[in-house]
């Protein structure tokens, strides 16, 4: 099946974007738009554009990405594929955020979290919970932020995934350390 093994080759990228290993993951992903593009089939083509942002990420280029997201949900968005336009919000969220633009963030993950709740997946809601908790501390909303990263943090209990515990209590120090709580942050992280 294209769309499972194309799934494969994105997820490898995941494992490999530590920074020394950017042009991997960059590789994998070009792999993935080979076998898709290699089908002519117009129903993958949402999908495509999802891996080439994916790509520009990796390759850190960020605007084009941002972009090919951008196609990607509106297309997704034309097929009703909820998870699949929760994925490239959050895309679309993250990117705004490492660029610095937490407002331009917020409405995005918003959004993201609110879809991803819709449609129960719970390890994709909880990442996008975190980031958003995360927007909501650099734009000083943090009376949301704490009920944001709390929630995120309740529920990751179930899923005992390391990385998601990780950027979540990271999201706690951060808000910590806002308010001056140099003790609760230094036990968060």
């Amino acid at each position: 099946d294209v769309m499972l093994l194309s799934q494969l080759y994105l997820l490898l990228p995941e494992n490999h974007a530590l920074p020394n290993e950017k042009e991997r993951a960059a590789s994998y992903c070009q792999l993935a738009i080979r076998l898709i593009d290699a089908q002519h089939d117009t129903s993958l083509l949402a999908w495509s554009l999802y891996c080439r942002g994916k790509l520009y990420v990796f390759k850190n280029q960020l605007l084009k990405a941002s972009k090919q997201f951008h196609l990607c949900l509106l297309l997704r968005k034309k097929m009703s594929a909820f998870d699949g336009e929760a994925d490239c919000l959050f895309e679309l969220g993250s990117i705004q955020h490492a660029l610095g633009l937490p407002h331009e963030a917020k409405p995005l993950l918003e959004e993201c979290v609110l879809l991803y709740e819709r449609t129960g997946n719970l390890p994709r809601w909880v990442a996008s919970q975190s980031l958003f908790g995360e927007v909501l501390r650099l734009v000083g909303d943090y009376a949301r932020c704490y009920k944001a990263v709390g929630e995120a943090l309740r529920r990751v209990g179930p899923l005992e995934t390391r990385r998601l515990a990780m950027q979540t209590l990271l999201s706690f120090a951060g808000l910590c350390l806002d308010r001056g709580d140099l003790q609760n942050a230094e036990r968060y992280l």
